[in-house]
């Protein structure tokens, strides 16, 4: 379990830390989205939900907080919270991945 939450603090440090830095590093100029992106939310959060083992993987359910998106005199619920599934096979026999999005509700529980 200590490695699968590794992995993924890796994988978070690579989108969030290190992609920026290649951006300024490399002279880039940035967007308003690469703007928005970068730009630090302290309510961002994730915590392992649950974990279903079977054979041959094991599959994290990450409960997320992304971000605030406005203000509560805008919105219901400015912040934005959302579920991500994460299947990890015990032996990789393949390059590619497949990213699987679908709708929500904020009525749901776990998926």
């Amino acid at each position: 379990m200590q490695g699968l939450i590794k992995k993924l603090m890796r994988i978070s440090f690579v989108l969030f830390i290190a992609y920026p830095a290649t951006v300024f590093a490399n002279g880039l100029s940035l967007t308003a989205l690469d703007n928005y992106v970068n730009e630090e939310d302290e309510n961002y959060a994730y915590t392992i939900a649950d974990t279903v083992s079977g054979q041959g993987y094991e599959t994290l359910i990450i409960e997320m907080t992304s971000q605030k998106w406005l203000t509560s005199a805008e919105v219901n619920d400015p912040i934005w919270r959302h579920y991500m599934t994460v299947t990890i096979p015990e032996s990789v026999e393949s390059n590619i991945s497949f990213l699987y999005v679908t709708g929500g509700s904020k009525s749901g529980g776990l998926p």
